[in-house]
C-alpha cells in the first residue's frame, strides 16, 4: 500500500483501476460473527518463543493510525483510507523472528459451516 496524499488524486489511480469511496463486498455468504472472548492470535513457527494473544491483550497493545491508498487486484482503488491497528513488531515483542524467516503465514479458523474450515495466506517478509 502506498502512503496516502490527502487531497489531489492526480497520478494516484493506476491504469485500469476505477475509483471507489467505499469497500466493495468481497465475501460469499453471510458475515461471520466472532465472539471476542474466544478470539486468539497465535504466533508460532520461526520465532524465538511462541505466543498467544487474546482479544483483550490485543486491545492493550499500542495502536497506530495510517493513511494510505488501496489498489485491489479486482480493479478498484480507494484513496485516503484510514487504518488503525497494531503493527507486527508490537505483536512480536518478546518473541523475535528467527534469521531463517522468509514468509509469514496467516491461518484463520472459521466459525460456521464453510466448505473449507481454514483460510490461509502467505506474505513475503522483505
Amino acid at each position: 500500500m502506498a502512503t496516502g496524499q490527502e487531497g489531489s488524486i492526480e497520478g494516484r489511480i493506476p491504469p485500469g483501476q476505477h475509483l471507489t469511496d467505499r469497500f466493495p463486498v468481497l465475501h460469499a455468504g453471510g458475515v461471520q460473527h466472532v465472539d471476542n472472548h474466544d478470539w486468539t492470535l497465535r504466533l508460532s513457527g520461526l520465532v524465538s518463543a511462541e505466543r498467544t494473544v487474546t482479544w483483550e491483550q490485543l486491545m492493550y497493545l499500542p495502536a497506530e493510525e495510517i493513511l494510505c491508498d488501496i489498489h485491489c487486484v479486482t480493479g478498484w482503488t480507494k484513496l485516503d483510507t484510514r487504518w488503525r491497528g497494531v503493527r507486527v513488531p508490537a505483536l512480536l515483542e518478546g518473541s523475535e523472528l528467527l534469521p531463517d524467516v522468509t514468509f509469514a503465514s496467516s491461518t484463520q479458523k472459521r466459525v460456521g459451516p464453510p466448505a473449507s474450515p481454514w483460510k490461509s495466506c502467505s506474505t513475503p517478509m522483505s
